[in-house]
């Protein structure tokens, strides 16, 4: 276990007592997810991100945007943003995988804490491995993307990850719904599978494996639907997160749908040395509660 690691194992935070009242933590979490951007001024969205341009880019994206973010470099400062006597975060996006940073811990000791086990996780990492996706699914994290993903797609994400979230899987976004493109740009950098319910025009798409599998348009359907509803300005309202879904022999990536340059002509990532990876038995799933509101 490597000392970075220590402060945030199930142990440590379990240790601490939070005190339990009406209309706080969980609950106070649910308020906010029900609330659009700048209602929830008091749950930011915590970004911890050690490169110093980036973390200057996607916070000045999502505070235009109109979500209060709290940028922080390193686990350290993170780990002083949770503090019991601080507001709960709407969304917390973390790197991975660096000097300064494992979000893969992070993730583990949001999720092993009552008063935030339900606090959506988005992790990053410079070149997600199969190693990478599988320890995000260990420790509770809803996805683990590309830390070069355009500011834009993040916006997206994050509207949608701060939307209405039922247990069913379905996150239902709000006023308006959230444009299609930048969207599923940001769905098919990660790992999950699900499919989308538009606004307008009415129209059906579905997605995994970083790829889009099914689609349909009026009387258009597979790829020349997937297209038509990126040309349509498309707004989607429902995303339903679950399950991989049959594909109907369609395998559209988002190069291929035109939403992400070649990878030829990006930029070559520089690769991080891993941490330590996480035991699972130290994971604590904790059951919704039915009778206590923190």
């Amino acid at each position: 276990m490597t000392r970075l690691r220590a402060s945030f194992t199930a142990s440590a935070v379990l240790a601490r007592s939070f005190p339990l009242r009406r209309g706080g933590s969980a609950g106070a979490v649910a308020t906010a997810r029900d609330q659009g951007p700048r209602e929830a001024g008091l749950r930011p969205i915590l970004l911890v991100e050690p490169d110093p341009a980036r973390r200057a880019r996607l916070r000045e994206a999502l505070t235009l945007a109109g979500f209060p973010v709290e940028a922080v470099r390193n686990d350290a400062l993170a780990r002083q943003a949770l503090a019991p006597h601080r507001p709960v975060p709407a969304l917390v996006i973390a790197a991975t995988g660096t000097r300064d940073t494992d979000g893969h811990a992070l993730c583990e000791a949001l999720r092993c804490d009552l008063r935030t086990a339900e606090v959506p996780v988005l992790l990053t990492a410079e070149e997600p491995g199969e190693e990478e996706v599988r320890l995000s699914r260990v420790v509770g994290a809803d996805d683990l993307l590309p830390s070069d993903l355009p500011p834009e797609a993040w916006v997206a994400l994050v509207q949608l990850e701060t939307g209405e979230r039922h247990a069913d899987g379905r996150r239902v976004s709000r006023a308006g719904g959230i444009a299609l493109p930048m969207l599923l740009r940001g769905l098919l950098a990660g790992h999950r599978a699900g499919h989308l319910s538009l606004l307008h025009p009415d129209g059906h798409l579905a997605f995994s494996g970083q790829r889009v599998i099914d689609a349909r348009l009026g009387a258009l359907t597979g790829a020349d639907a997937a297209r038509a509803l990126l040309r349509a300005d498309a707004r989607v309202q429902t995303v339903h997160i679950g399950p991989e879904a049959a594909s109907t022999g369609l395998a559209l990536s988002d190069t291929a749908l035109g939403l992400a340059a070649p990878a030829a002509s990006r930029p070559r990532a520089h690769r991080v040395p891993r941490l330590a990876s996480l035991p699972t038995a130290s994971i604590i799933p904790f059951a919704p509660s039915t009778g206590l509101r923190p």
